[in-house]
């Protein structure tokens, strides 16, 4: 046990002599994690370890994660159990919790996005004691986890079979997510996110969504990606029964056949939201009784969201988060600000009140959404730290786009009219030398 001990901790003791960088992300209720995206280890050194620690603990399944191996210094046990094992595709978002603080996974609970309880449960996060510093899953075998052990193998092993140091039962800690009951508000506009993989909701294809030229399958949309909309879903009626219409269009939500969902124009068709008793909804079309279902076990985008017989699974569970507030005294509209290449900060005009809203430190590849009192016109000035003098921007909403390119450091557009026809908006950034708009 002492070798297998002093192995994992050379193992992880190398990690300072490789190139990584800070990647933050958040907990479910939207707090700062520090996390790092790491260099891997060669091919040798996972094939190196992969057989050694298959050997040490012949017992615990060793799970395959990058270039066909287990072993990998991409993320560690906090990285894995809080946030990965929380996608329907893990190894996307590999991470590193705890590289430079050790107590870096605790703002999982100590923000309310969990809670212990006292009992071990399925599914969980369990932690040990702070002297040790490990974090692993349960799984549906009562006894079993799994768990990254540091910067080697990822394991299914039973719970007492692991290279840390010895500890009785009594010293894990279990815990489950905290979601609060929830209430609907009429007339509130809400995301529906799937419980299944939080990065996923429902919306529209973006090219049919953009014209609504077509009425278009409802599929999943990505909504942690530069290229998708906050998709705005509005919600009509009381106690269990409403019909739920995109926001600011008369396009509402139908069936689509005996098993598919559709954008109707002036649809009343009545769905039931019902919580799932987990802070959850289930959404079943009032006729059929058929409920809003990911077909498989897996979420991905431009999977067409089905109707299907009720049944328990996460694949039928949704998350209703709102976007806009009901009693907001102004109109509000989401402005989604995606950068493709370019670095620097967007101050948004308002001409009518000479209001400012600044975007600070856009960065490539990220996205920001932000709220504007859009009943009045704006200008956009784009202050460009990105190196490059060329950039050009578009800016959408379902009824049209204005496009503008520029060569200087700063950049102001005119008014423009795309403003009186409602959101939600997304504009894009680029300075790749090919306009966004022709992607």
């Amino acid at each position: 046990m002492k070798k297998a001990i002093l192995i994992l901790t050379l193992f992880i003791s190398s990690l300072s002599s490789f190139a990584d960088y800070r990647a933050d992300i958040t907990t479910p209720n939207g707090s700062i994690v520090a996390a790092w995206i790491m260099d891997d280890m060669s091919i040798s050194s996972k094939a190196y370890s992969d057989s050694y620690w298959s050997s040490v603990y012949p017992n615990a399944q060793m799970l395959p994660t990058f270039d066909g191996y287990s072993s990998t210094y991409r993320f560690n046990c906090h990285g894995y159990a809080w946030h990965m094992s929380e996608l329907s595709n893990p190894l996307s978002s590999a991470r590193w919790i705890g590289r430079d603080n050790a107590i870096d996974e605790d703002i999982y609970w100590t923000d309310g996005s969990y809670i212990e309880v006292s009992a071990p449960t399925y599914p969980a996060k369990v932690t040990w004691p702070e002297s040790i510093n490990h974090s692993a899953i349960t799984t549906d075998q009562p006894g079993w986890f799994i768990s990254k052990w540091g910067a080697v193998p990822l394991m299914r092993h039973k719970w007492d079979d692991t290279p840390y140091a010895p500890y009785s039962s009594s010293d894990l800690k279990y815990y489950v997510r905290n979601i609060p009951s929830q209430s609907i508000v009429s007339g509130g506009i809400y995301s529906v996110v799937s419980a299944l993989d939080s990065t996923y909701e429902i919306g529209a294809h973006e090219l049919t969504f953009s014209r609504l030229t077509a009425k278009g399958p409802i599929q999943l949309q990505r909504n942690d990606t530069a290229y998708g909309f906050y998709y705005g879903w509005q919600f009509n009626g009381s106690g269990e029964n409403y019909t739920i219409k995109f926001y600011n269009q008369n396009y509402g939500l139908s069936p689509l056949g005996s098993s598919g969902l559709q954008l109707s124009y002036n649809s009343t068709t009545t769905w039931k939201v019902k919580p799932s008793g987990d802070g959850y909804f289930y959404i079943e079309e009032a006729v059929s009784g058929q409920r809003f279902t990911i077909p498989g076990s897996g979420a991905t985008t431009g999977t067409d969201v089905q109707l299907a017989t009720p049944a328990s699974g996460l694949n039928q569970k949704w998350k209703l988060v709102p976007i806009l507030r009901v009693d907001d005294p102004y109109a509000r509209e989401t402005m989604t600000i995606a950068s493709y290449g370019y670095s620097g900060d967007v101050v948004f005009t308002n001409q009518t009140t000479s209001e400012q809203t600044t975007v600070s430190n856009i960065l490539p590849g990220t996205f920001k959404t932000i709220y504007l009192k859009t009943t009045n016109p704006y200008t956009i000035t784009f202050t460009n730290g990105s190196g490059v003098t060329q950039a050009y921007a578009s800016l959408d909403n379902p009824h049209g786009r204005r496009n503008w390119a520029w060569n200087s450091s700063t950049y102001t557009t005119d008014n423009s009219n795309i403003w009186t026809y409602g959101g939600p908006y997304v504009l894009r950034i680029s300075t790749f030398g090919e306009p966004p708009w022709d992607e």
